[in-house]
């Protein structure tokens, strides 16, 4: 048979570093499950994001929390 390639990504936010609450916590870790997935993307097979330190985090998710 043919060889099968298997891929996975993870985002993950740290409480208390990143976040107090449920909604900021889970908020980060999808920020940083799709900052892994865009790497993956560009041929970067291993990547982390350190949440607390990223000034990258759209403008535009902080302000669909308040």
């Amino acid at each position: 048979g043919e060889p099968i390639t298997i891929t996975f990504s993870v985002g993950i936010a740290q409480f208390p570093m990143d976040g107090t609450d449920l909604q900021t916590l889970y908020r980060l870790a999808a920020i940083a499950l799709m900052e892994a997935k865009r790497d993956r993307s560009l041929g970067k097979p291993h990547s982390i994001h350190l949440m607390q330190q990223s000034s990258q985090v759209p403008h535009d998710l902080f302000l669909s929390s308040n």
